[in-house]
């Protein structure tokens, strides 16, 4: 395996770790899969640990894996010397903006005495 592979596949594993604490369920997925790096989430999670930032580029590859199974999806991609949980997400207008909907709902909700 290169070292740009392993580089990718250590933190697709760190992004999964993080990942399973609210979605059990979710498990990486083979190399190049059309279908994101990351499933069994609400959102197609297509991890990226890349020096230069191509986000334009990055964008359109989680897109054409969101459409092909119906969900939202973002680019997350790693922050240098950062813990997993302080790692970047990016996603499109269009697709955070119903995520931020249903967040507010589920606040509107939430017992005042339960923290996130």
């Amino acid at each position: 395996m290169s070292r740009t592979r392993a580089k990718g596949t250590s933190f697709e594993n760190d992004v999964l770790a993080f990942i399973l604490k609210w979605f059990p369920g979710a498990k990486r997925t083979e190399f190049s899969s059309p279908l994101g790096d990351i499933t069994g989430t609400p959102i197609v999670l297509e991890c990226k640990n890349q020096k230069a930032m191509t986000l334009p580029a990055w964008l359109d590859q989680a897109r054409k894996s969101g459409d092909k199974v119906g969900r939202p999806f973002a680019i997350v991609h790693k922050r240098a010397r950062a813990n997993v949980s302080k790692t970047y997400v990016t996603m499109e207008l269009d697709q955070f903006a119903p995520i931020l909907f249903g967040y507010g709902k589920y606040m509107e909700q939430k017992p005042d005495d339960q923290g996130f």
